[in-house]
């Protein structure tokens, strides 16, 4: 009785006089103690502090690993009535294939027999591949992937695509329908076999990979489009998986699985003699991210009155809040996402009960930034019942205190939501970790810099990546202009740039200076930080007000003068107020000049040099410093932490103050100097209503930004400036949602492109193509894009083809490998993402 009273509850979710009814009923029929057990289980909070592991223990051995497969109580309670049967397979229920008789099962055990048949004459896949098992075989059990094959364009479907494929070909089987497209079931392994001549089944979990692939190659017969064996072949170097794996994307795959011969099938885990390898892309990681929403943002515009954007979390099963007070797992927050959704989804999106949230008590089961003005909050949140995961992609993960995780994406975008998936198949927090950590290893492998790792023995404490000295045994000194300084340099983990910190390191030390990696207390340092975030250690030494954070300008021009350059206010990060009293602090370069020539050098303060100007005491031979500076530096003064929400910052989406001038623009700037370069950015600053000049003294301003040292190869300027628009563009961007294309640069392979990049052009369609081509690049200079110049710029991350010509697909691929691969999408991909007003995935779109 009390069930069907809940059933009715649920019912009337939406129906408060309905709720009321089923509540006064409960209500008459229960006493005092018997409601309060039933409001707990309404608010599904027991209060007897035990998790649902301890009774399913009790319940039955297997009962944990049952449910944790197939999240339903209902089935727990039916399979494993008998505490003394256990479940098939190490815990892991399967159902036996009898002769003729199929049982397609998902990866939670999920029953799809309704689907794909159960016999020759039902199903979407059954009918078609009944005759291709040998007539030897009276069960096996197959492991595989169901995919979507299309006939007419010769290649697999995205992921959605699977379940309307199997529907629509429903009842289709004495249609001899061909060229529709289907269900094709790809085999990567066997788990289990049985023939009328060895009643008891063979287990070939424990058997060595190249048993099993010889044993499967007997168990059936592929057939084309409906029954494939993945293809295998074998290697033993870097070069055979660099190989394999271009074969794989010209033929448009997603990646490859590594794996040992003589591994065994293992069940519910992650085993190191099975790897998977993703080709890598611009501006992507090479995999996406299964991550909970569990809030949002409310849109603007045409979005207004909706949720827009979503925040989503990973499981807290790193911090001590792994448990709420309610008894439910903690999620911690890791990033806002706000593109890749089409209408439908946010259609399906808003029908959840979205509850407004109270951002200064958050629900107990979030962990949230400790900022007070982080964006992670949300307008409103969902309740357990209601959250969902998506599958997330980005260019990489960067560090940022405005999320619970600490942690966050630079340029998110969603590519699908996952309804396949339950609530626990979510990302956890310590996985999170290992995410980045292998990142940035294989980055450090790339660059030659790995070390064998030590085996056996507890591993040493020691800085991350980021924050680790680097090697100068090297670098030469050549002069002591920096001789009795002590510096820290701070790396700018915002803009995922470790390099600039070796970098400032290896000239400091060639200099004659010394630096550290740690402040421990020590107020004499001189601290140098190049970023434009606030990030926490930053804001660490600002609350100290006793050092001031000056920025590399400072060092470069002392270097290329030969002597410690005066502070002025262009030099500062942000200066105590000590520094804003000095002399030095508020002159021009003329009036620095005057004063030192006319009273000589001050002493040196302990603080940080001040305005002595200390000439080398050796000549060194001219050193060309080009070679270990980024050769332009765009930076801004920040002087104070935003304590306005609208002013505050995530990586997830981010601030864009929108590029004022257009690509001829920035090519005549290639050509001139410096001094020109800072007075145009000066004018284009005032066009915007940025202050182009202002005190460091007044807290509420923001000085304009310094350009450092230019390039000195004529050749390489163009490319030069292009990286720093780039740049600008990626790090102080103001989010705009009809800017969905902002970051992405896109070669057009239009007629006149693929001439100038030397390939052979068919006529057929020419003016067709070229007049689609030319509304795709409007489309994109218009949603915040940029058109590459050819194929070897490097902003490059996206090639266009046309549906009429793809004669070109491989070739390209091959020329724009390096570094990274970029994507391969057709025409459609541009308007489909206009008509959808966001920044769809591209795998829909691959030719």
């Amino acid at each position: 009785r009390l069930n069907e009273l809940l059933d009715d509850l649920t019912k009337g979710a939406r129906n408060l006089e309905m709720q009321m009814r089923v509540i006064r009923k409960i209500c008459d029929a229960c006493t005092a103690a018997e409601q309060r057990w039933i409001v707990r289980i309404i608010l599904k909070d027991l209060a007897i502090q035990v998790r649902e592991t301890s009774v399913l223990g009790v319940f039955h051995p297997d009962a944990r690993d049952l449910f944790n497969t197939c999240s339903d109580l209902k089935r727990v309670a039916w399979e494993l009535w008998d505490p003394s049967r256990n479940l098939m397979v190490n815990g892991c229920s399967y159902t036996s294939v009898a002769m003729h008789t199929f049982t397609p099962l998902g990866i939670k055990g999920t029953d799809y027999t309704y689907l794909y048949g159960a016999h020759v004459g039902a199903g979407s896949l059954t009918p078609y591949i009944h005759s291709a098992f040998d007539d030897r075989i009276e069960d096996c059990i197959l492991d595989g992937e169901m995919m979507v094959w299309d006939p007419m364009l010769d290649k697999y479907l995205a992921f959605g695509a699977l379940k309307t494929a199997a529907a629509d070909i429903m009842g289709k089987v004495d249609t001899r329908d061909n060229d529709s497209p289907r269900p094709c079931f790809k085999v990567f392994d066997i788990l289990l076999l049985r023939n009328p001549s060895n009643p008891a089944p063979k287990n070939f979990s424990n058997t060595p990979l190249s048993v099993r692939r010889k044993v499967l190659k007997q168990v059936f017969k592929p057939i084309q489009g409906r029954f494939e064996l993945a293809a295998q072949s074998f290697g033993g170097s870097v070069k055979d998986v660099e190989t394999a794996l271009e074969k794989i994307v010209e033929e448009r795959g997603e990646g490859l699985v590594l794996k040992a011969p003589d591994s065994p099938y293992v069940l519910a885990g992650r085993e190191a003699f099975w790897v998977k390898v993703k080709p890598e892309y611009m501006d992507s990681m090479s995999d996406s991210v299964d991550v909970l929403v569990v809030a949002g943002n409310w849109g603007s515009g045409r979005r207004g009155g909706k949720v827009s954007s979503l925040i989503c979390a990973v499981r807290d099963d790193y911090s001590r809040a792994g448990v709420s007070e309610t008894g439910l797992n903690v999620y911690a927050t890791f990033v806002r996402v706000g593109t890749g959704l089409s209408i439908e989804d946010y259609d399906w999106i808003n029908k959840k009960k979205w509850i407004r949230m109270d951002k200064k008590a958050p629900p107990p089961h979030m962990k949230v930034s400790p900022s007070g003005q982080s964006d992670d909050k949300g307008d409103v949140y969902l309740d357990p019942e209601d959250w969902f995961i998506i599958s997330v992609k980005a260019a990489s993960i960067t560090t940022t205190d405005e999320y619970g995780t600490n942690l966050t994406m630079r340029f998110p975008r969603c590519k699908a939501i996952r309804r396949d998936l339950a609530v626990d198949d979510c990302l956890t927090w310590s996985e999170l970790r290992e995410l980045q950590g292998g990142k940035r290893k294989e980055s450090d492998d790339r660059q030659g810099n790995s070390k064998r790792r030590k085996i056996g023995g507890r591993k040493p404490t020691t800085l991350s990546l980021s924050h680790q000295a680097t090697d100068v045994k090297e670098v030469e000194v050549i002069s002591d202009l920096f001789e009795d300084m002590r510096f820290l340099v701070i790396p700018d983990l915002t803009s995922n740039n470790i390099v600039s910190k070796a970098v400032i390191e290896k000239l400091i030390h060639q200099h004659g200076g010394d630096f550290t990696q740690v402040m421990q207390g020590d107020n004499t340092l001189t601290v140098i930080y190049g970023g434009t975030k606030l990030i926490p250690q930053v804001k660490r030494i600002m609350k100290r007000e006793d050092m001031d954070i000056l920025k590399p300008q400072w060092l470069t021009d002392s270097i290329e003068k030969g002597r410690l350059v005066s502070l002025q206010a262009k030099y500062y990060f942000f200066a105590t107020k000590e520094a804003q009293e000095d002399e030095a602090y508020s002159m021009g370069n003329d009036e620095i000049d005057v004063m030192t020539s006319q009273r000589g050098p001050k002493s040196s303060s302990a603080r940080t040099p001040s305005s002595s100007e200390r000439p080398c005491s050796s000549s060194p031979e001219p050193c060309d410093i080009s070679e270990y500076l980024q050769p332009i530096s765009l930076e801004e003064d920040v002087t104070k932490v935003p304590d306005d929400p609208s002013g505050s910052d995530t990586q997830s989406e981010p601030e864009d103050l929108a590029d004022q001038l257009s690509d001829e623009e920035w090519t005549e700037i290639a050509a001139t100097p410096a001094s020109a370069i800072t007075d145009r950015i000066k004018a284009t600053e005032s066009s915007v209503g940025v202050p182009s000049e202002a005190s460091v003294g007044n807290m509420s301003t923001r000085v304009k930004p310094a350009v450092a040292i230019t390039s000195r190869q004529d050749g390489e300027s163009s490319t030069v400036i292009s990286a720093m628009r780039s740049e600008i563009s990626t790090t102080t961007s103001k989010f705009d949602q009809n800017l969905y294309f902002r970051n992405l640069c896109f070669y057009l392979d239009s007629p006149e492109n693929a001439r100038n990049e030397n390939f052979l052009v068919s006529t057929s369609h020419e003016n067709k193509i070229r007049l689609s081509m030319e509304r795709a690049r409007k489309d994109i200079l218009v949603h915040g894009g940029a058109i590459a110049t050819g194929l070897s710029d490097p902003r490059l991350t996206h090639l266009v083809l046309h549906e009429l010509d793809k004669s070109r697909r491989i070739e390209l691929i091959r020329r724009t490998s390096k570094p990274k691969r970029r994507y391969v999408v057709l025409a459609g991909f541009i308007s489909a993402c206009v008509a959808e007003g966001t920044l769809l995935d591209e795998d829909a779109f691959m030719p």
